[in-house]
């Protein structure tokens, strides 16, 4: 404590006086015992004018010195938490600890520390001091919220869904975030399971040309899916899935894949890096169609509300029939993206993608390239949509013996989707198109997609 009161004093907040030309340590005596009484009736200004004195009078004396330290952090709180808050609105957050630290068991600084804390990935030493300001009513509340920032930062689902509920239900300015968030921790958990089932309808199952009779059909999609984080956020992590749409009429269609994959993410908070590996075995109308090991590897910075991010990825697949097997090889994807974030989740993304499919023929080598836009909106704590589009252009490297000119295509995408949690049931409805033009008319299509689905979530531990 007295280390914490000498910072102040050397920060120049409430510099220590200078000392009498003559000591007097019986005369600050004196004074410190009028600055106890003063104190104690609740004069704190008339106690801060007898401890300078007593300090100014005796300088050597500890308890004079360590009593005006105190009284005057007390006097000047509004000023330093005042010069904290311009520190953190400046992007300063160590500035900002240090001025805060200087209001010790203060609730407000104590909040406010730990919100910087949070900010720098310091969870640890939030903890305790969020903790501090959960014993203010006038606190609790934005304690809560960042108390359940870091437990959903930890993975810690259910502790996380728990204080958001107890935020939301006080109905505060943050009632309607922490309703969010919630909604998001009841699907987040070092260990996760869940399952889903998709009716849907695709009118154009073959990927038929245009000029010919459309192949559509109805479908009913099933997944069942696992994610371990065992450290939480930050550190290792394992996830495996398995999926089956079965088609109605084109059974031969009926597609199938499981998916095994093993990471790390380093990084807790909205920046961070990441790598991991997967296999993935992909069947269709009930035979293997594809094996493929996948590689990635990214980054993502955040700057405010603006989030910058880069993803490259490697898919060494191996086909398993005659038709598919010229398209074996290394597919490579680079994905670079800015993204800017709204109120209650909503978000604006913009990227644009570069691939390169490498197999062991030119007229199935190609290269792809293309942007695309994303939008998010949340209208809802719990209910939001979004819409995607996209236009890519794919070039083959040589023509075949039937079109001996190089395969062209346009390829444009939009897909929209709305969705409804419902404590750790989703239901959602989504819809796209995709449109094929190509200089060879066997690959210029259009491909229509509905679906209706719902989803279960069950955060383990």
């Amino acid at each position: 404590m007295i280390l914490v009161l000498l910072a102040v004093a050397a920060g120049g907040v409430c510099d220590l006086p200078e000392p009498a030309p003559t000591p007097d340590a019986a005369s600050a005596r004196a004074y410190l015992e009028v600055g106890d009484a003063e104190l104690a009736a609740d004069s704190a200004a008339t106690a801060l004018v007898a401890y300078r004195e007593a300090v100014r009078l005796d300088p050597a004396n500890q308890r004079a010195r360590s009593a005006y330290l105190s009284a005057c952090v007390g006097h000047h709180r509004d000023a330093l938490l005042a010069d904290g808050w311009r520190l953190m609105d400046a992007g300063d957050c160590r500035g900002a600890i240090d001025a805060f630290r200087q209001l010790p068991g203060d609730p407000a600084a104590a909040l406010y520390e730990a919100i910087c804390r949070y900010q720098e990935g310091d969870d640890d030493e939030a903890r305790p001091l969020l903790r501090t300001a959960l014993a203010a009513p006038a606190y609790a509340d934005r304690a809560r919220y960042f108390l359940g920032l870091i437990e959903l930062r930890d993975r810690s689902g259910n502790d996380a869904a728990e204080l958001f509920g107890e935020v939301a239900a006080a109905g505060g300015p943050l009632a309607e975030r922490a309703e969010v968030l919630r909604s998001a921790a009841l699907r987040s958990g070092r260990a996760v399971v869940g399952v889903s089932l998709e009716p849907g309808y695709d009118s154009n199952v073959n990927f038929t040309p245009d000029n010919l009779p459309g192949s559509d059909d109805f479908g009913v999609g099933g997944e069942l899916w696992l994610s371990l984080r065992p450290l939480g956020l930050s550190g290792p992590y394992l996830r495996a899935n398995a999926y089956y749409r079965r088609m109605r009429q084109a059974t031969d269609n009926d597609l199938g894949f499981a998916t095994a994959q093993a990471g790390y993410r380093l990084g807790r908070g909205e920046t961070y890096a990441f790598g991991d590996y997967a296999y993935e075995a992909t069947t269709l109308g009930g035979s293997p169609l594809l094996y493929a090991h996948r590689l990635r590897a990214g980054a993502r910075w955040q700057i405010r509300r603006f989030a910058f991010s880069l993803v490259y990825a490697l898919r060494i697949g191996t086909y398993q029939t005659a038709d598919t097997s010229a398209f074996s090889g290394n597919a490579h994807f680079l994905t670079p993206e800015v993204s800017y974030r709204l109120p209650l989740g909503s978000s604006v993304a913009l990227g644009y993608s570069v691939s390169r499919d490498q197999t062991t023929f030119v007229d199935t080598s190609s290269w792809e390239h293309g942007p695309r836009a994303a939008v998010r909106w949340a209208f809802r704590p719990t209910l939001r949509s979004g819409i995607e589009g996209g236009l890519f252009f794919r070039s083959y490297d040589a023509g075949i013996q039937q079109a001996p000119g190089a395969r062209f295509d346009a390829i444009r995408s939009l897909s929209a989707y709305l969705e409804q949690d419902i404590d750790r049931v989703t239901v959602g409805l989504a819809a796209g198109v995709r449109n094929s033009v190509s200089n060879q008319a066997a690959h210029t299509y259009t491909r229509v997609t509905a679906t209706l689905g719902a989803t279960y979530t069950l955060s383990l531990f």
